[in-house]
């Protein structure tokens, strides 16, 4: 049995190599056909310098209308030196792994700044020319705009390289940020912010406290903001520290293949006894008065699951507008972490007619919407537990290169910071290939939310 198990290991382990190796080859026919040249500087090398490292990933020659040639300039008194093993990362080489680790013990990082990001917003044009920011999408992505909210509240260089990946000039983004978030952050967002006409920061800010109805308040007020926009489809929600798996053009794939279904994380059996926890009884704050609570409005089976989703615009609609998602949402105030209840349970109580809603076993639906690892029992986390979630390393980037997921939560800027620079310079490099990268349409198509919904 255990012979057994060491060969189906080393065939997983080859099987990620040859995917890896395939989009490393498939970069070297764009290579060849379209630029014959190089389609980056240095394919795998990142800098702790701040410019170094976007120019490595934006610069491509002949691609003027992406953006892609242009160079940031410096920003700071930043390190000279350059990792260049981003490809063993992900192989899982494990002498890279060392080498990357004691690289960054050499090298800490060194983040760029609130000032300095409001002194490169000062000239948009040249920021977003300088900075690498896709202009120009394929006509698909066009006649399918995305919403995104980004709550945020720390690590202004973190959020801008997020935004920066997932911008396109056809989506909508509304940036929460934080009240508590120090005052230079909030200028900074803003000024970044500023340089877009598609990027929207809400008036109100909110006090953003674990456990409490604040957790979703800014979510309403992103969603009242985007839907004043008419040409939206699909809304996502995110954290500042979150990076996705999937560029733009298979998002929309993606979501053109859930076809007005709604992908929000549920569980109902195996929670039962957090749910009763959490909502069968008056909550003040994260107080428990233990004064048993009133059954919620309309009926409504109270499932658990995950704050962030995957909704349609009319799902969306429906939160904002309907009286029953209301007097929904007073009956969650007065529970514990009502975040993680509210949204789940609008989407599994089809009688309710909740456009999208899921119709079927909330525990046996798989959730796509985002990777995390919950560091519980046997679960693998190379880098480091926070709250008992895993905070990835370097040593996790091959358990990402395959994943279906949309997005993947979490890093952190300054810990083992090349994690997220490789993962920056996979995606860029999957931006300019994508339309030879397969793409398995059948998986999401034949999910089991995707083919049961309201």
């Amino acid at each position: 049995m255990l012979r057994g198990r060491a060969k189906g290991h080393a065939e997983t382990k080859m099987l990620r190599a040859k995917k890896l190796h395939v989009v490393f080859v498939l970069i070297g026919v764009v290579i060849v056909i379209c630029t014959m040249g190089v389609l980056f500087k240095k394919p795998t090398e990142f800098s702790t310098n701040f410019a170094e490292r976007s120019e490595s990933l934006t610069h491509f020659q002949g691609r003027r209308q992406r953006g892609y040639e242009s160079e940031l300039q410096p920003v700071g008194e930043q390190p000279q030196a350059a990792f260049r093993q981003c490809k063993a990362l992900f192989e899982g080489d494990r002498s890279a792994a060392v080498q990357a680790k004691k690289f960054m013990e050499n090298h800490p990082k060194v983040p760029v700044n609130p000032e300095q990001y409001k002194s490169l917003t000062r000239n948009c044009s040249d920021f977003i020319h300088r900075r690498g920011y896709i202009t120009s999408v394929s006509q698909v992505e066009t006649n399918f705009p995305i919403a995104f909210s980004l709550v945020v509240y720390k690590d202004v260089e973190q959020v801008e390289r997020l935004l920066r990946a997932i911008y396109r000039p056809q989506n909508y983004y509304c940036v929460h940020v934080d009240k508590k978030s120090p005052r230079d952050f909030m200028k900074a967002i803003t000024a970044i912010a500023g340089c877009f006409k598609n990027v929207i920061i809400p008036s109100v800010r909110i006090h953003v406290v674990w456990g409490r109805i604040s957790v979703l308040e800014p979510e309403f007020l992103c969603m009242r903001e985007l839907l004043k926009y008419q040409k939206w489809k699909y809304f996502i929600n995110l954290t500042g520290q979150e990076f996705p798996l999937k560029t733009n053009k298979e998002l929309v794939k993606i979501l053109q293949i859930f076809n007005g279904a709604n992908d929000i994380a549920g569980s109902l059996k195996k929670q039962l006894s957090t749910i009763k926890k959490r909502t069968g009884y008056v909550y003040i704050g994260n107080k428990n008065t233990f004064i048993t609570k009133s059954p919620p409005p309309a009926g409504i089976h109270i499932h658990k699951g995950q704050m962030k989703i995957t909704a349609t615009r009319e799902f969306v609609d429906y939160v904002i507008h309907n009286e029953t998602a209301h007097l929904f949402l007073d009956w969650v105030n007065g529970t514990l972490v009502p975040d993680e209840t509210y949204f789940v349970s609008l989407n599994n109580n089809p009688q309710l007619g909740v456009p999208g809603a899921h119709i079927g076993d909330p525990d046996k639906k798989p959730y796509l919407t985002r990777y995390v690892v919950w560091v519980y029992g046997k679960a693998k986390c190379w880098g480091k537990e926070v709250r008992h979630v895993c905070v990835f390393g370097v040593s996790d980037l091959p358990s990402l290169i395959d994943r279906k997921e949309l997005f993947v939560n979490k890093f952190h800027l300054t810990f083992e910071y090349l994690t997220y620079d490789c993962m920056e310079e996979m995606y860029f490099n999957k931006t300019r290939v994508e339309n030879a990268l397969p793409f398995n349409s059948d998986y999401y198509r034949n999910l089991e939310f995707v083919r049961n919904h309201v």
